[in-house]
């Protein structure tokens, strides 16, 4: 049970990275991983962790506040990583 869990936290934290990649990467954003580490109140270095899949298990409030950087809601973000194939 405990090696499926941690699966599935895995595959959520990849599609998380996917996610916000995609988001950053979109022609109306524009955004570097700067602007979003700033906006979101994060230092440009965890954010870029959390981008190349190093920094693992963001908090729900680190999670909010980059969707908060991509002007989204925090369900809005969920919504897309629950659709992520």
């Amino acid at each position: 049970m405990h090696h499926n869990s941690n699966r599935i936290v895995m595959e959520l934290h990849e599609k998380f990275r996917n996610v916000i990649l995609q988001q950053r990467n979109r022609t109306d954003f524009k955004l570097t991983q700067e602007d979003i580490a700033k906006e979101a109140g994060l230092t440009i270095r965890y954010y870029q962790k959390l981008e190349a899949g190093i920094a693992k298990r963001p908090s729900l409030d680190v999670v909010n506040r980059i969707a908060h950087a991509f002007d989204m809601k925090l369900s809005d973000l969920c919504k897309l990583i629950e659709e992520m194939d």
